[in-house]
């Protein structure tokens, strides 16, 4: 079939202009980067970007003396702003962590780039290394446990005085959606390696998995048990960068916590400190630490398991 004459000098004419545009105009890749925006930027700081934006344009046009100092003083104004802004916003973070350390320290070495270095003893074989720390901590442990004092009447006081049937803790009462997310809004995120997901997927969907997580926290409440769920991380670190990297004596066991052990030792606490409130159970002994109280639901999960 003939092609008619205008549609084949309309494909030629195409085709030529295709050729000479790849000719004069080559195809290139274009790496595009996108900068996350810093967390103290609003709207009010935006806008002042773009008035000096504009009042730079208007200078580097007319390079009239008027716009350079008019551009000079919105640059100036922009300067202070964002000074202001950084302030507020650190002052804020900072607020929050008041009275924790940890997390102070966290928020100074993070902004003030300090990254910690992580020296460990000089060995090609990572795996015999770790084995050798496993070995090394056990037999630590073991000899720190043994020179604990086993006095009978270590507890007398409270052997003397009878206590009513009400005062037994014999089960934990199951928790609730609001009140797991109420303990991790108070105390927050933080995973392990070992934990299912990574903290900034529960941050961002904590609604979520909030209903899961509660559940799993009362099969524990209701069955006295954690396995599976008491597992850490451990990550030798050096008491003092002046000590010897090579002894092993040097080192102390940080113990990096699952999220889902932590939220249901948070829990256990809770009812705890419920329980001995309610029966007057601290009238002679102050609130002792989490730990020590969790370690009973531990000692009772690891004779259930």
């Amino acid at each position: 079939i003939a092609m008619p004459i205008a549609s084949l000098f309309s494909r030629v004419a195409v085709c030529h202009l295709i050729n000479r545009s790849k000719y004069h105009a080559p195809a290139s890749l274009k790496q595009i980067s996108f900068k996350v925006e810093a967390p103290w930027f609003d709207n009010e700081y935006k806008e002042q970007r773009v008035l000096r934006r504009k009042a730079e344009k208007k200078w580097r046009k007319s390079l009239d003396p008027k716009d350079h100092t008019l551009f000079l003083q919105i640059n100036a104004e922009t300067n202070n702003l964002a000074f202001l802004k950084k302030q507020a916003f650190h002052k804020h973070r900072l607020k929050n962590a008041e009275g924790d350390p940890k997390a102070v320290y966290s928020i100074l070495n993070k902004e003030l780039d300090r990254k910690k270095s992580a020296p460990l003893p000089d060995n090609e074989n990572l795996l015999t290394l770790a084995e050798d720390f496993n070995a090394f901590f056990v037999k630590k442990i073991e000899l720190i446990r043994k020179e604990f004092p086993r006095s009978q009447n270590e507890c007398a006081h409270d052997a003397d005085t009878e206590l009513p049937d009400s005062s037994l803790l014999q089960e934990f009462q199951p928790a609730s959606v609001e009140e797991i997310e109420g303990i991790i809004k108070d105390s927050g995120i933080k995973c392990s390696p070992s934990d299912f997901l990574p903290s900034e997927v529960l941050k961002k969907h904590i609604g979520v998995f909030s209903s899961t997580l509660c559940e799993l926290v009362n099969i524990s409440l209701k069955t006295g048990s954690m396995d599976g769920v008491k597992l850490a991380d451990v990550i030798p670190t050096l008491k003092g960068q002046q000590l010897d990297p090579e002894n092993l004596k040097n080192y102390r066991p940080i113990s990096n916590l699952t999220f889902l052990g932590k939220l249901i030792e948070r829990v256990v606490l809770a009812r705890l400190n419920e329980h001995m409130d309610n029966n007057n159970l601290q009238s002679t002994h102050t609130r002792t630490i989490s730990v020590q109280k969790t370690s009973l639901y531990r000692n009772y999960s690891s004779q259930n398991s």
